[in-house]
């Protein structure tokens, strides 16, 4: 998903940091192209303060929950918004109150279903049309780690519950030799 949404930045003219918990993710990231990347360990703050140089986020994204938001969120400005649309760590975002009291932040859940299910068609069919668009062009891709032929189905869930994968887990259809197709 991040590679989407650093694509989407770039294309909006929108500068990202992004945190990652692996420094090979880092690198992952930079190839992306994210503007700044910040490896999440014991100086968090600090280190999104300095990637930051004196600017303040006007949004934070996030996937995993617990107290980095709370640090991401140390960042934001006045009036700043958190989307959190999963929850990797399975804690909810840790903050204090007062952020949402005094600074005005706020806190937003998002799950694409429920968007799907609220929003006008006509919306959902623009949305879905424009990315569409920009898969076809080019300017949004992902990354392939492996293609698995189908009666491969086990080795391809297996391989896609790990959390150090460079790519998209894909079957092939179809595929009677039973190889592994490799892409990394």
């Amino acid at each position: 998903m991040g590679q989407y949404i650093i694509a989407l930045a770039k294309l909006a003219g929108v500068k990202t940091l992004n945190v990652v918990r692996r420094e090979e993710s880092a690198e992952q990231v930079r190839q992306w192209g994210g503007d700044r990347v910040v490896l999440q360990g014991d100086n968090l703050h600090k280190d999104i303060e300095e990637a930051l140089d004196g600017k303040k986020l006007s949004l934070v994204l996030d996937t995993v929950g617990g107290t980095p938001v709370g640090e991401l969120a140390k960042s934001l400005k006045a009036g700043g918004s958190i989307v959190v649309y999963a929850i990797q760590s399975g804690q909810f975002p840790a903050m204090p109150p007062a952020e949402f009291i005094y600074r005005g932040l706020s806190l937003h859940g998002f799950w694409l279903i429920n968007w799907i299910r609220n929003a006008p068609r006509t919306e959902i069919e623009e949305i879905y049309q424009k990315l569409g668009d920009l898969v076809a062009d080019g300017s949004l891709s992902a990354g392939v780690e492996h293609v698995y032929p189908l009666d491969q189905f086990k080795e391809a869930f297996k391989q896609s519950l790990k959390s150090n994968r460079s790519g998209k887990i894909l079957f092939q259809f179809g595929a009677t030799d039973g190889a592994v197709i490799s892409k990394a």
